[in-house]
């Protein structure tokens, strides 16, 4: 690379932890709007069509590249994992906060020697919307009671244990 350019712009292993993407162009996006530009002038239908002829070519294409390559690994490669902080050596874990495969056989260890473990979904799952109170926080229990337990009473005939659904006409007290 240039000297003019630090490596922390452009080389993973310089990448800061803080940084939420493994890619290292912004222009995917740019080469994939050029590709449809011939399309735009169709209908809608016609339009998704297109993109979806242009997508799987586009797939045939990199699978036949694909398969002239021998995949082949390091056998002595090692990492290290730690669960507990959610990080890994290869660095991807905290880049992406994306867990890598390092980090699911770690975990996959785990579970098959009986250790205790969390299940792989747990790791890619989604966040909960609830967040989490303080030990010493009060929670808001109201005081009412759940519908089903309540005794409903009906406004035009003021009876109770029915609804506008439920009532044959009955009369009741009239206000």
């Amino acid at each position: 690379m240039n000297d003019k350019i630090p490596p922390v712009h452009w080389a993973r292993s310089h990448f800061t932890c803080r940084a939420n993407s493994d890619c290292l162009l912004n222009n995917m996006c740019e080469v994939f709007n050029s590709k449809l530009e011939h399309g735009r002038d169709k209908p809608t239908i016609t339009y998704l069509e297109y993109i979806r002829v242009y997508l799987m070519k586009r797939h045939c294409i990199v699978q036949k590249e694909i398969d002239k390559c021998k995949m082949t690994s390091m056998m002595f490669d090692q990492y290290v994992v730690n669960l507990k902080e959610e990080t890994c050596s290869c660095r991807y874990w905290e880049i992406t906060r994306i867990i890598c495969r390092h980090g699911f056989c770690a975990i996959w260890e785990h579970i098959q020697n009986g250790e205790k473990a969390q299940q792989p979904e747990y790791w890619v799952g989604r966040p909960k919307k609830k967040r989490r109170r303080a030990i010493d926080e009060p929670t808001n229990q109201s005081t009412n009671l759940p519908r089903k337990f309540l005794t409903v009473t009906y406004s035009k005939c003021h009876n109770k244990g029915h609804s506008s659904r439920t009532c044959k006409g009955q009369g009741g007290q009239v206000r």
